[in-house]
């Protein structure tokens, strides 16, 4: 759902790095287990997940990361990952 927003603002600051890394991993396996199972519902839409991680993944990594998202509360460190600003948690209750 980020792949467009990330293609129209040209930054890819709203694709976490992690979520979408394991998220990836878990439909390469699921497409595994559907050719093992021979079952062609699994391995279309996980397949699909994959083909649109990796897109993902392109992304991630072609796209500058331009800097925090007004809806999300991140920011890019140095290294182009994500990371929680320190303002989030002046206001929080512990």
């Amino acid at each position: 759902t980020t792949i467009f927003p990330v293609l129209k603002t040209r930054d890819s600051s709203s694709i976490h790095w992690w979520t979408m890394l394991l998220n990836t991993a878990c439909a390469f396996f699921f497409t595994g287990f559907g050719i093992g199972t021979n079952d062609y519902f699994i391995i279309v839409i996980n397949g699909l997940g994959v083909v649109l991680g990796v897109i993902q993944s392109i992304l991630r990594m072609v796209v500058p990361c331009k800097g925090s998202v007004e809806s999300l509360p991140v920011s890019c460190s140095d290294e182009g990952t994500i990371e929680k600003k320190e303002s989030d948690f002046k206001d929080a209750n512990v």
